[in-house]
């Protein structure tokens, strides 16, 4: 299945250079989480890791800064949907629903979508849930991220707050959506399996409730 949301180097439209920047970074991307799988974060080097993709390390260092970023930073699955959040945000409502909302439709996407981007994504979860520099490493690359989304939704989004403000609505989205991919992919395989778009759902609930001051059905 191809889609817009996760750019392959078989996605329709790109120009040779973007291929190869594509092969080359899933490349680097897949070399990197299998030999966490295999060997460990602690006992794996950007010189293995680029080894096994068949570049240099120079060539390694010019996608990545380590070997931590090339696992957790490879997988652009968020970026398309946001800049066509900032295309569309609506200040006659409410700015969380509107970040949550185009969050909600990259899961719902990812439930249908079978290929390499959501195995990736799976799997670096999995390892972080393990590792500690691993974790480091994505909530470094996803607070730059989330900050850089919030500039970019206070210059178009009218806020009493400005770009705090938007920070505050950005990281309360992210945070939950963090929460429910790492819950879901934690569920036991014997268990009834909840849905991801489900799962964020439900914890979007929860979260609205307790900051309401109520509170959620076990």
């Amino acid at each position: 299945m191809v889609t817009t949301l996760f750019p392959t180097p078989d996605s329709p439209g790109l120009d040779l250079r973007e291929r190869r920047r594509l092969e080359t970074s899933a490349a680097i991307g897949d070399a990197a989480i299998t030999l966490f799988e295999t060997q460990g974060v602690e006992h794996t080097t950007v010189a293995d890791i680029a080894e096994a993709a068949g570049i240099s390390v120079r060539t390694f260092f010019r996608y990545f800064p380590s070997k931590e970023a090339a696992a957790v930073d490879g997988q652009p699955v968020f970026g398309p949907i946001m800049r066509d959040l900032l295309a569309t945000l609506t200040p006659e409502k409410p700015l969380l629903p509107q970040i949550e909302a185009a969050l909600h439709a990259v899961l719902v996407e990812l439930e249908r979508y079978d290929g390499a981007v959501r195995s990736q994504l799976i799997r670096v979860r999995t390892l972080m849930l393990d590792n500690a520099s691993l974790r480091a490493a994505s909530l470094r690359h996803e607070d730059e991220n989330d900050r850089l989304l919030a500039a970019e939704i206070a210059d178009r989004y009218p806020l009493a707050g400005g770009e705090s403000e938007a920070w505050i609505a950005v990281h309360l989205a992210t945070f939950t959506l963090r929460t429910a991919f790492d819950g879901w992919v934690q569920q036991p395989e014997d268990a009834p399996r909840e849905t991801l778009a489900d799962a964020h759902t439900r914890l979007i609930n929860a979260r609205n409730a307790l900051v309401a001051g109520g509170r959620t059905d076990a």
